[in-house]
């Protein structure tokens, strides 16, 4: 994706096609979404 990181709005985020692309990208990064996302938070 070309947009950087940044936390989604809840409507986003209730959508049923967002949560599983989510979901899919939590699975492929082997961790959870928000810790991945922070600048200190992630597996260096």
């Amino acid at each position: 994706m070309t947009t950087p990181p940044r936390p989604l709005p809840a409507p986003v985020l209730s959508r049923p096609e967002l949560r599983a692309l989510i979901s899919r990208s939590r699975t492929f990064a082997g961790q959870p979404l928000v810790p991945a996302l922070k600048p200190t938070g992630g597996a260096q």
